[in-house]
């Protein structure tokens, strides 16, 4: 089953990624109250960061003693899947997205204005990564019982210009692949792809640290 939303969320244009912590290939099933989250991305290409948080009023927000370095985040490479070490039963959410937007749909003036502008910053005339936060908006929320390595769902992420003077839209679909993830794990961390459940998620509003 398929699940599709757009969501309109604040843009600003970047050249790359956000570097975030890794997991040694020789790591086992946790204790002590941690848990593994696995996620599948596409386009490979794209880059989704996962942060810690809280639910309050309805809302996810990263508390204010998190800012400041003392936030762990995780982000996808290229192998298509985000994979982190969280505290068990904590609240994830996806707090930022990378991914490339085209600009073959602006015709005219219009498309020559915007590859102008974006020659000038020494970008790539047809297409960039553009980082989109949500800022209220609905995006991806799960959580992990301790001791469990979870994957949760795929999401495939299409990014679409909004028009001159509005933001940019990013539409996710979301799919499950559940032996594809437990795959991935055997090539990258064989010691977690026997353990590998079936998790859940949920579409709820998301305030990122960078809207504040």
């Amino acid at each position: 089953m398929r699940r599709v939303i757009l969501l309109a969320m604040a843009v600003a244009i970047i050249c790359g990624s956000a570097s975030a912590e890794t997991i040694e290939s020789t790591a086992t099933t946790p204790t002590d109250g941690d848990a593994y989250f696995v996620i599948g991305v596409s386009p490979a290409d794209s880059r989704v960061t996962v942060s810690s948080g809280e639910m309050s009023k309805g809302r996810f927000s990263v508390p204010s003693t998190l800012w400041g370095g003392g936030q762990t985040v995780w982000t996808s490479d290229d192998s298509g899947f985000v994979i982190g070490k969280v505290h068990g039963a904590t609240v994830q959410a996806v707090t930022k997205i990378n991914a490339y937007v085209h600009n073959q749909t602006r015709t005219g003036a219009e498309k020559a204005a915007v590859d102008l502008l974006r020659m000038a910053f020494g970008l790539h005339p047809s297409f960039i990564r553009s980082s989109f936060v949500p800022c209220g908006q609905k995006s991806l929320t799960f959580q992990v019982p301790a001791g469990k390595v979870m994957y949760i769902t795929d999401v495939k992420f299409t990014a679409m210009l909004g028009d001159i003077d509005k933001h940019d839209k990013i539409a996710p679909e979301f799919s499950s692949d559940l032996e594809a993830a437990r795959a991935f794990l055997k090539m990258r961390y064989p010691n977690l792809a026997d353990a590998l459940e079936q998790g859940e998620y949920d579409l709820q509003p998301v305030l990122s640290p960078a809207c504040y």
